[in-house]
């Protein structure tokens, strides 16, 4: 006998409920055979800060019934880079284990090598931090990496002055050179213009005189002499092409930069 429509509604609905429950355990089952090794991530970088200029610790000593302050010294503090990351997961229910996963990754017992793709040369560095706020299948957040010495190590071009309006410079950032500058000729002062940004010695120098302008280290010396006082305007860094230099006065020498 033909089954009547109730009957063959009862049996689809019981139809529809066992594949529903059949994909559930299937999706449990594939969850838990990708959970037991390591689940498919993706690992996204935004923002990096802290790859700036690191300001120096400078110590002067005051004097009684004299003005200002005679300089002593200065030193250069720990770099922290900070980078903001996003993880993405497979399954929600790797994610509280992610955070330890990648300390297992990154963490090490000494500083170690540390470089990012739009910049040549490496830090050392280690992590000293992981925050990542966790939400169902992924989870975002800052990952702070300490750098005990706070400057980068790379590739070291040299520079030659004649060419270096024309030259294409290993970098797609401005850099921080430091020029060795022999003086030609004795004047009252000292003063290079590189792209427009002026940096100034307001003092004597004498034919033969030996200056080295660090941009990277925001010091002068003349003779092996510090100069802080005497130094003023903007410490020039080169972009990755067209570059313009002059000198007063005339100077020769050489530069280099480190990529």
């Amino acid at each position: 006998a033909p089954e009547d429509t109730a009957s063959r509604h009862t049996r689809s609905d019981r139809q529809k409920r066992r594949s529903r429950s059949e994909n559930r355990r299937f999706r449990e089952k594939q969850q838990k055979r990708t959970a037991s090794v390591l689940p498919d991530t993706v690992f996204y970088i935004g923002n990096v800060a802290g790859r700036e200029f690191v300001s120096p610790d400078v110590t002067t000593v005051a004097y009684k019934g004299a003005h200002g302050s005679r300089f002593v010294g200065n030193r250069y503090p720990a770099r922290d880079i900070k980078v903001e990351v996003t993880v993405i997961g497979y399954c929600f229910q790797m994610m509280p284990s992610y955070a330890s996963k990648l300390m297992s990754v990154l963490a090490t017992d000494v500083p170690a090598s540390l470089s990012f793709s739009d910049q040549e040369g490496t830090y050392q560095a280690i992590v000293s931090a992981i925050d990542l706020e966790e939400h169902e299948t992924y989870a975002s957040g800052t990952i702070t990496f300490t750098c005990p010495d706070p400057f980068r190590h790379g590739v070291v071009y040299d520079i030659a002055f004649d060419t270096l309006p024309t030259d294409t410079l290993h970098t797609n950032y401005n850099v921080e050179p430091v020029f060795n500058l022999v003086v030609n000729k004795s004047a009252n002062n000292f003063s290079m213009n590189v792209n427009g940004d002026v940096l100034t010695l307001d003092m004597q120098v004498a034919q033969g005189d030996v200056i080295v302008v660090n941009s990277e280290t925001r010091t002068v010396t003349v003779n092996n002499k510090l100069t802080v006082l005497e130094t003023s305007g903007t410490f020039p860094k080169l972009k990755q092409t067209g570059n313009t230099i002059r000198f007063y006065p005339e100077c020769v020498g050489n530069g280099s930069y480190t990529a």
